[in-house]
């Protein structure tokens, strides 16, 4: 049995992917009969609070503010258009490139002294991060200079550090280049690297390519919702934004797809969606968003849609979606629209099998018609084995080791 400390973020957030993927992670651990202890964001950003539960599982919880630009973004979410919601950003944004990677310094420092304060405390004997947010990954590193062999020391990469989500090819290419360099570090001083990269199946004893924690069999749990049979029902959970998820193309490929089906195409969104995308939804009819879903809710949304949708990325399409593992373990018929072949994306869901690939071309409407007529309402039967890589239990047994 072991002590077990993982500094994740929004453990709490039930609708946000890595605090899914942690949950699930905290649950095989637990299943296993450790003592866990979390370090996450704080539910009203209050410092240092500790509660014993979280969702009745057994483990004690630290709640740590989030940085200060994140709550000043969620303050002034609905205020913008102001010189000051236009100013600060501005601001911050030259700020950041010379701090990047550590936007967050004091943040960091308050998560490194929180840490040491549980490890030397509840006799701690192996510390878990995740990427994001990096204050976790600065804590990793200090700590393992610090107690050196005395603790074992992981890092679980969600996202890529060397995938940063911007369009100026300069600043890209900058953040890149540290992104590189912490990478490195990772390897030289941790215990072990853990990254979400099924493509790359040759491991080493510091670097382990697995998948996310989310091919795993959930309880449906029914929520208000409703699906009307008078349309072809199709669902979409997660964000989309401008820049990296934008659907208008996808919603013009349903839009002409639906004209020449015998029943029109009604797609629901719920997810974390910009103001802009909000806006691009209203331009549809055949579009409605819901606002956020819960992730115990995610399976009958899944389970009583006739189609799934997925929107790739275009910005940081070398990032493998946690999502689309939770879509395959459906069974449904996914249609997956991708900005680029070099998604790296593709070729799970072409393992997958019962999907269809699209993009902004006029012809892709034509399969999206045939993939729909195909497969209405069908449940394809997905060979499990083939995803054995993003189960919480083969996660798990690489970082027990």
């Amino acid at each position: 049995m072991n002590n077990i400390l993982i500094i994740c973020s929004n453990l709490f957030d039930d609708s946000d992917a890595n605090g899914v993927c942690t949950n699930n992670i905290c649950d095989e651990f637990l299943s296993r009969g450790n003592n866990i202890f979390c370090i996450t964001d704080s539910l009203n950003n209050e410092r240092y609070i500790e509660k014993t539960k979280i969702k009745e599982k057994p483990m004690t919880v630290f709640g740590l503010k989030q940085a200060w630009y994140t709550r000043w973004q969620k303050n002034n979410a609905k205020k913008k258009g102001t010189i000051l919601t236009k100013v600060v950003p501005i601001m911050r944004h030259f700020i950041v490139l010379f701090l990047y990677p550590n936007v967050s310094p004091i943040r960091s420092l308050q998560m490194l002294m929180l840490a040491k304060r549980i490890i030397s405390k509840n006799k701690i004997n192996k510390v878990i991060v995740t990427y994001r947010p990096f204050e976790s990954i600065f804590t990793a590193l200090l700590l393992k200079v610090i107690y050196a062999d005395k603790i074992e020391v992981f890092a679980y990469h969600y996202d890529f550090l060397t995938s940063p989500n911007d369009t100026n090819k300069v600043i890209r290419s900058y953040k890149k280049l540290l992104g590189n360099v912490i990478v490195k570090l990772e390897k030289c001083v941790l215990d072990r690297i853990i990254v979400p990269d099924l493509k790359n199946e040759f491991d080493t004893e510091r670097e382990v390519h697995v998948g996310f924690p989310l091919f795993v069999e959930r309880k449906i749990v029914p929520c208000d919702f409703n699906f009307s049979n008078n349309y072809i029902n199709i669902s979409y959970v997660g964000s989309l934004d401008e820049i990296n998820r934008n659907p208008k193309d996808a919603f013009e490929q349903l839009r002409m797809a639906s004209y020449e089906l015998e029943k029109p195409i009604k797609v629901h969104i719920w997810g974390n969606v910009s103001k802009k995308v909000e806006e691009i939804i209203a331009e549809y009819n055949f579009v409605d968003y819901y606002g956020r879903l819960n992730n115990e809710n995610v399976s009958y949304i899944y389970d009583n849609s006739d189609f799934l949708l997925n929107i790739s990325n275009k910005v940081t399409f070398d990032m493998l979606p946690s999502k689309i593992f939770q879509m395959f373990y459906s069974g449904k018929p996914i249609i997956n629209y991708v900005f680029t072949e070099e998604d790296k994306s593709l070729d799970y869901f072409i393992k997958y099998g019962n999907s269809c690939q699209f993009n902004s071309c006029y012809s892709s409407k034509y399969k999206i018609i045939e993939f729909i007529k195909n497969n209405y309402s069908s449940r394809f039967e997905v060979n499990k084995s083939s995803f054995e890589l993003c189960t919480p239990k083969y996660i798990v047994d690489k970082m027990e080791v």
